[in-house]
């Protein structure tokens, strides 16, 4: 498993090829605009990059971004060196393409080295950028989330952006997969091919809702539900329940109690619970014969009484408390 340190290197060397092949597109002049959006795409990627070094040079060592950083689902450690891989092979050919076209005709040279780079293979250095851009600017996200301090309007915000990403990227692939319908029943040269292209797109987009998924854990994690009781009191004969439901909540909890006064032949429960729980807790068997002594903590007014203070701060079933 890599370390942060190591993604860390990755980061840089990714940002030397980026700000080095983003310095290269810069310097040619009246570029045409399929290289000129190019030269954008990289642009809002290094935004992205400094970002993530800069987080990584505060925190990259805390718990939470080292587990968020390293967890293999990432994919952080194989986007970076693909990443940057693409970069440098680019690079490479357009200086390439640069130096032959630099002589010798009378269409500008620029005409010349998209004419020789062919416009598909920079669509498809931009599909690829962008892919790498939305994985990286997902993975950042989560590793801001996990380090930050609880902040309820920040974290409602998270929520909010990435339910939006989520639903849009399972319409493009419900766009996706009635495209590859359309093209199977063809069944030419062209029609494989736009075929195959869709498959990659939707390989990409299943790539960032997988991280989309992770983020929502994340965020449902870093939920904290406070309850506060006050003081209670509950007639003869009654049936009083005050709980957080364990079966929906997610995330930690913590309540606060006050006093408690039931009359005679009242159940009262307060804390958290099952819904399974409450059942038996008021209509089962122990609600009939549970003697006093096994009720817990509670005050008793009258015939029965009990709170459920056994677990009054904790977290939900399968959740990391605070």
């Amino acid at each position: 498993m890599p370390d942060p340190l190591s993604i860390s290197a990755g980061i840089v060397g990714l940002l030397q090829a980026v700000k080095s092949l983003h310095d290269f597109m810069n310097s040619m002049n009246d570029a045409p605009e399929t290289l000129t959006r190019a030269r954008d795409d990289l642009k809002s990627t290094e935004s992205v990059l400094e970002d993530l070094r800069q987080y990584l040079e505060m925190h990259a060592q805390t718990p939470p971004a080292a587990k968020a950083l390293t967890d293999q689902k990432s994919a952080l450690s194989s986007v970076l060196p693909q990443f940057e891989k693409l970069c440098r092979d680019f690079h490479k050919k357009l200086d390439s393409c640069v130096r032959r076209s630099a002589e010798g005709s009378k269409l500008a040279w620029t005409d010349r080295v998209v004419a020789s780079l062919k416009k598909g293979s920079i669509e498809k250095f931009r599909e690829e950028v962008s892919k790498a851009r939305q994985l990286i600017s997902l993975r950042v996200d989560m590793v801001s989330l996990l380090n930050a301090e609880q902040n309820t309007a920040a974290l409602h915000d998270f929520q909010h952006k990435n339910e939006t990403t989520m639903a849009s990227i399972i319409q493009q692939l419900g766009e996706i997969d009635i495209s590859m319908r359309k093209f199977q029943e063809l069944s030419d040269e062209s029609s494989e091919a736009m075929e195959k292209a869709l498959r990659d797109q939707e390989v990409a987009l299943k790539e960032q809702l997988l991280l989309c998924e992770e983020n929502r854990v994340a965020a449902d994690s870093r939920v904290r539900h406070e309850q506060d009781f006050g003081n209670t009191k509950a007639g003869d004969n009654a049936r009083n329940l005050q709980i957080l439901d364990l079966d929906k909540v997610k995330g930690s909890f913590k309540q606060k109690y006050g006093s408690l006064e039931i009359g005679n032949g009242t159940w009262s429960a307060q804390g958290a619970a099952s819904a399974t729980m409450v059942e038996r807790f008021f209509y089962g068997p122990t609600a009939a014969y549970q003697p006093e002594s096994s009720r817990g903590p509670g005050r008793r007014l009258g015939s029965n009484v009990a709170t459920l203070d056994g677990i009054r701060s904790g977290s939900a079933p399968g959740w990391s408390g605070s």
